[in-house]
């Protein structure tokens, strides 16, 4: 939550290093008023109202990979008015704050362009090569985005 106003580049020794889009804003609502005692069971249940995504969803804690110490969270979506089988990450791959792909963030804001790249939708790359009106142009004003976190290094922990 500290940098969830943030789109550019948190430095690859940071927590979470790479290239950050807001690619979805908007609010969320809990199921259950105490959201620290569902995630502690396990399974949080929420409404998202936002741009892209909307309706209930819940959160479950799965035991991970094998030789993982971590758990595991998967989200899913509920069978609700806001269901369908529509691909909503390939449709609308672009940033809610800037109309920006992530390897347009990281080309603009001084990112890695080729680990950036793999968020986005291949074939909408391939457009992109094909076609160069396709690209946005590039953000010629101002400083570049990179954010510089105040957690010592190390042994940040946190939910992303």
């Amino acid at each position: 939550m500290e940098y969830n106003a943030f789109e550019g580049i948190i430095p690859e020794a940071e927590y979470g290093g790479g290239t950050v889009m807001i690619w979805d804003r908007g609010f969320w609502m809990p199921a259950e008023p105490d959201v620290d005692a569902a995630l502690k069971k396990g399974e949080l249940k929420f409404a998202l109202l936002g741009e892209k995504l909307q309706g209930e969803w819940v959160l479950v804690r799965t035991h991970g990979r094998e030789k993982s110490s971590k758990p595991a969270w998967l989200l899913i979506k509920h069978k609700d008015a806001y269901a369908s089988k529509r691909d909503v990450a390939e449709e609308e791959p672009r940033s809610v704050e800037s109309n920006r792909l992530l390897v347009e963030i990281a080309r603009d804001e001084g990112g890695n362009m080729q680990k950036a790249a793999d968020g986005d939708p291949p074939a909408l790359l391939r457009e992109m090569v094909e076609d160069p009106k396709k690209i946005a142009p590039a953000k010629t004003r101002g400083k570049k985005k990179v954010w510089h976190s105040n957690r010592p290094r190390g042994g940040a922990r946190g939910m992303a």
